[in-house]
């Protein structure tokens, strides 16, 4: 037997084994987990998506996918200064059970300058005629400082305008509280 045959045995046979999980599934079920991003239809060439997250009182581990119609750069940028925060943009609690609140605040469109710039990273997508989409993401999370302003660039580079979409998946450590 194998798998979940051998499990059930075991159960069934009393030889329990400890069920192990890791950090972001036991952050969904403390409801500590979160979800947050955008669409930018159309992005003109030249033009970038942009999500601003400003990290309050919590170390924030966070993963993000950037996804374009066609070629694109993206890049996380360390404490830009911030010259207009953009538009509210809402963060959704893995855990529909839960009424913890984000440590995190997000808005899109932001105006930025200056930061420390994370490695840029390409998005081969396409061009002309020969776009087909494509996706980067981080491989790894990155624990964002508390108290702290990040922004998520993604620049369309194509002749054309793209759908750019911006996703980013955040959760705060076990064993440390969501904010209220």
């Amino acid at each position: 037997m194998s798998g979940n045959n051998e499990s059930v045995l075991k159960w069934l046979t009393g030889a329990l084994t400890p069920v192990v999980f890791g950090p972001p599934h036991h952050a969904t079920h403390l409801g500590n987990s979160y979800l947050g991003g955008f669409l930018s239809s159309g992005t003109a060439s030249g033009a970038t998506a942009e999500l601003l997250m400003i990290t309050r009182n919590s170390e924030i581990n966070l993963r993000f996918a950037v996804h374009s119609g066609g070629d694109a750069y993206v890049v996380l940028i360390e404490s830009p200064t911030v010259v207009s925060s953009g538009t509210y943009n809402p963060v959704i609690n893995r855990n529909r059970n839960s009424l913890n609140t984000p440590d995190m605040l997000m808005f899109r469109g932001p105006s930025v300058s200056g930061g420390t710039e994370f490695p840029t990273m390409f998005i081969p997508g396409g061009s002309g005629g020969l776009a087909a989409g494509g996706m980067v993401s981080s491989d790894d999370e990155i624990l964002l400082k508390k108290n702290s302003v990040y922004s998520l660039r993604a620049k369309n580079i194509t002749a054309q305008a793209q759908d750019i979409c911006i996703l980013v998946d955040s959760y705060i450590e076990v064993g440390e509280p969501a904010s209220d």
